[in-house]
């Protein structure tokens, strides 16, 4: 967690975060390892700490973590189609009347060549997300980019100076 993303969080102990029923908590001090970040209440562990230990476990489990991930695709369908639907509606709100809906496509065909011809997949990123916290970008040209899926899951819903 950067500096600049503590700063908003208010200092509290696991025990008033357990008595007005929140799930996590931050007091400002390091965990054992060193990281400044929220802990959970259940567990008392830092996020980076588990985020570090998911990580290290979906690397060694990937085939698991993706017989999981398609199981709960198959279970929950309607979910799945409400967030698709949720976020095709915000697309839809975020593209002016003024955007060159031609120069879109040609940036998503851009990087469907780019997959077929590289053999490694490519996305379309919103360089100023869609979603942000702290700013919401538009659905239009100037704000796509194409860059690798590895670097654009990376990226997530964050927007990068």
């Amino acid at each position: 967690m950067r500096r600049s993303e503590r700063s908003h969080l208010t200092l509290l102990s696991r025990k008033d975060a357990k008595s007005i029923g929140v799930k996590r908590f931050f007091t400002g001090k390091p965990c054992i390892r060193g990281h400044i970040a929220e802990r959970f209440v259940s567990t008392n562990s830092c996020i980076e700490c588990m985020r570090g230990h998911f990580q290290t476990w979906r690397a060694k489990n990937t085939d698991r973590d993706r017989r999981k991930s398609r199981d709960w695709q198959k279970a929950n369908p309607a979910k799945i189609r409400e967030s698709i639907a949720r976020r095709e509606a915000a697309i839809a709100l975020r593209i002016p009347s003024w955007a060159d809906r031609s120069q879109i496509k040609q940036i998503y065909a851009e990087a469907v060549r780019l997959s077929k011809e590289s053999g490694t997949k490519y996305h379309v990123d919103h360089e100023i997300p869609l979603f942000g916290r702290r700013v919401s970008g538009l659905h239009i040209a100037e704000n796509l980019r194409v860059i690798t899926a590895v670097e654009n899951k990376k990226k997530s819903n964050t927007f990068v100076l």
